[in-house]
């Protein structure tokens, strides 16, 4: 047995591996930004599109999304590509799509283009465009080139080679763009955390981060002055970035860290081991704090219901098995049914509207009242017990059905078997043969459902938790859904996935212990 449950518990692995892997696509694959900032006339609401920008931020920081996913080769980059890219965010004629997304991989670049913007710069101030080098991208092209947002004239490419004002307008265009894109990409990013402080290493960091920000700004804004502010930018920019070259050294030992560990499939699982699921951009704390906070909740009305339903609906198995066909079962089984076909919700809204705002006698909502830190242990249970009565009747009456059902159906089949006949021919009582014998082997389909439960202590409960306005996990589940909050949504499927196989481990291992038929070498 004991060698059986380790390979079991060793299988839980790759499969938590898998699971890891949907995950992991599901995050490349969404789009936070998709959170609706417009209304239906089309109109942007601007306190929504701050909402959906201040959700992408922390959706990309929390799943490194400016990293590509599997192999990094940035440090192959060539000055070429960032010059095709910032002057294609800034075309004309450019397709939205086009410049957006160039936009975008400039900002996922971040501080490894910083040598080749001060070289694109440095070069648009001391050489003419290279039209051999780009003409293969832009040949087929007619682009007006962008000087604060108004065009320059309109331009056929490739222009000719003794176009001296193509030059001067490329030349500037090449170095205001470069020194936009450094104060962009350059400033490092200080540590954000949520649901507590930082530590002194932190703390440290963000003061160095916040200095090299205040002097950078600096350089961005003389640039912006005019011709002589941006000559003086462009010295400042490149002493900045000599002073940092080391970073942009990239040894063969370096090259290879950055290729396989600087990724979004390294980092995401280096955070996964060390069960770090991310922030959530709703709540302003880490996923993991909010499972926590909650799972004790969705525990205690789940099991709660549980145990409730199976002390209830065995003994009415039982009871129906052993009257099989009598006006009795036919009762038991009328109303049974009647209660199954229920809607969880009506049933909540209809014991909450009765029972609780009209006739007084439990709390209209929430899983404890407002003075429980003050009360006695023997108090804050009552508390909890009378809070948690409607809510948990709610989730209980749809399960008794089923579960009486198939106990009473595997009963009567084990009631018929040739081990209870035999026991019967011994003398037994029909008590005995039938609590010690015929209800131990039929209790077998009952313990399978109770392994595939396990999992709806997350999803299982979110009607309930929403009509009773319960912070449970299933009313966490709801909002995250709602508000599209992608951390909280995939933090709760890992916990459901490994709830899934520890029911499904704990399933077989009871089969071993109620059938002695059963062994696991």
């Amino acid at each position: 047995m004991l060698s059986w449950a380790i390979r079991r518990l060793l299988l839980m692995i790759p499969m938590l591996f898998g699971i890891s892997l949907i995950n992991f696509a599901i995050i490349n694959f969404s789009d936070p930004t998709r959170t609706s900032a417009a209304n239906a006339d089309g109109r942007v609401d601007p306190s929504q599109s701050v909402e959906a920008g201040e959700a992408e931020r922390i959706f990309r920081q929390t799943f490194n999304l400016d990293k590509p996913a599997f192999f990094n080769t940035r440090y192959n980059i060539e000055d070429d590509e960032i010059l095709w890219r910032l002057m294609t965010a800034q075309r004309v004629y450019a397709l939205p799509s086009a410049r957006t997304g160039n936009l975008k991989v400039l900002e996922d670049y971040g501080r490894t283009i910083v040598p080749h913007l001060v070289r694109l710069a440095k070069k648009g101030r001391d050489r003419k465009c290279d039209y051999d080098s780009y003409n293969e991208r832009w040949k087929a092209e007619r682009s007006v080139w962008l000087k604060h947002d108004r065009p320059i004239g309109d331009i056929e490419w490739p222009p000719p080679a003794d176009a001296p004002a193509f030059d001067e307008a490329f030349q500037e265009i090449v170095l205001e763009l470069a020194l936009h894109r450094l104060y962009a990409n350059a400033p490092r990013r200080a540590h954000v955390k949520y649901g507590g402080g930082l530590s002194k290493e932190d703390a440290a960091y963000n003061r160095e981060v916040r200095a090299e920000q205040r002097n950078l700004k600096t350089l961005f804004l003389e640039g912006l002055k005019d011709e002589e502010g941006r000559r003086s930018a462009l010295a400042g920019w490149s002493a900045w970035s000599e002073g940092h070259a080391d970073e942009w050294e990239y040894s063969f030992w370096r090259k290879t860290e950055m290729l396989f560990f600087e990724t979004r499939f390294a980092r995401y699982w280096k955070r996964l081991v060390s069960f770090d699921l991310g922030d959530s951009f709703l709540y302003r704390t880490p996923v993991s704090t909010l499972i926590w906070e909650r799972l004790h909740i969705s525990l205690i009305l789940s099991f709660g219901s549980l145990i409730l339903a199976y002390l209830i609906a065995v003994p009415l198995g039982i009871l129906s098995a052993r009257t099989h066909g009598s006006a009795s079962d036919r009762v038991v089984s009328i109303a049974l049914f009647a209660m199954y076909a229920l809607p969880t919700m009506f049933l909540g809204i209809l014991l909450r509207d009765w029972f609780a705002t009209q006739l007084g006698w439990f709390p209209v909502s929430k899983f404890k009242g407002s003075g429980y830190d003050d009360m006695t242990v023997v108090e804050q249970f009552k508390d909890v017990a009378w809070h948690t009565t409607l809510p948990l009747i709610t989730m209980t009456v749809g399960s008794l059905a089923y579960l009486s059902r198939y106990m009473k159906s595997g009963l009567i089949e084990n009631l018929r078997a040739d081990y209870v006949r035999t026991a019967r021919a011994k003398g037994l009582s029909e008590f005995v043969v039938t609590m010690r014998h015929a209800v131990r082997n039929s209790l077998i389909p009952i313990i399978t459902l109770l392994g595939a439960s396990l999992p709806a202590i997350i999803g299982g409960s979110v009607i309930v938790e929403v009509v009773f306005d319960i912070d449970g996990m299933g009313k966490l589940g709801w909002q995250a859904v709602l508000r599209q909050d992608y951390a909280v949504i995939l933090g709760i499927n890992i916990l459901a996935a490994i709830l899934t196989m520890v029911g499904v481990f704990l399933t077989d291992l009871f089969y071993a212990l109620l059938d002695p038929r059963i062994s696991y070498k």
